[in-house]
């Protein structure tokens, strides 16, 4: 739990994920719970990527 507290994050290259997917991954790990995506908005940012 100190590793979400303290805000940690790992390290993501975009030569490892389109950068469309690293942006949703560090919108997720928002610090702030208004800034995250919920489930569903989630799937419709996914189903617009593909």
């Amino acid at each position: 739990l100190d590793i979400c507290r303290e805000g940690i994050r790992p390290e993501i290259s975009e030569s490892e994920a389109p950068k469309c997917y690293i942006d949703l991954m560090k919108r997720c790990w928002d610090s702030n719970l208004d800034n995250r995506p919920n489930a569903t908005e989630v799937v419709k940012f996914i189903e617009l990527f593909n």
